[in-house]
């Protein structure tokens, strides 16, 4: 079954991303660039062409929405890694992007270019809070697309950080990662969660924000997957509704 996740009001599907039993749930590693490519319907290869080598596994989220023509679409990120943006001519150099509709990806930052401090989060690097923003030109149905890929190799890995989705001014549903979860409207692939400011780094809206990791291994049991963490913390609300 394919790596993948998505959340609505009463059912939770969950194939290698997410693997539910009775009482526990866990998230899954990065997967290959090939699945990221297919799950967001891009052409293959399509990510070879965005950094300066070849693409080799990360994770992604997914979400459709409508527009009328000339909103403004933008979001908020922090670009990690543990990749050495120093290292010159052996620097390895992992991304983050976006795609809208399945076109081509378009970076949204890379271990290059960025301007990293150093991070309180389980990465060594992160960026400040960057923002994306995206005059849609024609009224329509969109699917967006935003990832966060490894080059090259897998040795030392990057993650993102995303929030604050907005059409103009106005949050697209579950844009801020913050609830309500009945009908949560994000499929994701490989290691996603949901992580509030104990993560380590400002959230810029609400309190909690996704975090996509290109680590092979599950992020630590104390951050929820995304997806199972929607669900658990609406089975939290209900059970305090009803004590």
């Amino acid at each position: 079954m394919r790596p993948w996740c998505i959340v609505c009001g009463r059912s939770l599907l969950f194939a290698a991303a997410v693997c539910l039993t009775g009482s526990a749930a866990q998230a899954g590693g990065a997967v290959s660039a090939g699945q990221i490519e297919s799950f967001l319907g891009l052409s293959s290869g399509a990510l070879d062409g965005v950094g300066d080598g070849p693409a080799i596994n990360g994770s992604a989220i997914q979400t459709t929405f409508s527009a009328i023509a000339g909103q403004v679409l933008s979001f908020q990120y922090q670009f990690l890694t543990n990749e050495d943006p120093t290292a010159g001519l052996n620097l390895v150099n992992d991304f983050a992007f976006v795609t809208l509709n399945s076109q081509d990806p378009t970076s949204l930052a890379d271990v290059a270019s960025t301007t990293f401090s150093s991070s309180s989060t389980p990465f060594s690097l992160g960026s400040s809070i960057l923002s994306f923003t995206m005059t849609l030109a024609d009224a329509g149905l969109y699917t967006l697309g935003i990832g966060v890929v490894n080059v090259t190799d897998d040795t030392y890995p990057s993650g993102l950080l995303v929030d604050n989705l907005k059409l103009d001014s106005t949050l697209l549903p579950n844009g801020g990662f913050d609830g309500p979860w009945t009908g949560f409207s994000f499929m994701a692939i490989g290691n996603t969660s949901i992580v509030g400011a104990d993560y380590g780094a400002p959230v810029p809206q609400g309190t909690q924000q996704a975090l996509l990791s290109a680590a092979a291994v599950p992020e630590p049991t104390s951050m929820v997957s995304l997806g199972f963490g929607a669900l658990l913390i609406l089975f939290k609300a209900r059970r305090r509704s009803n004590a």
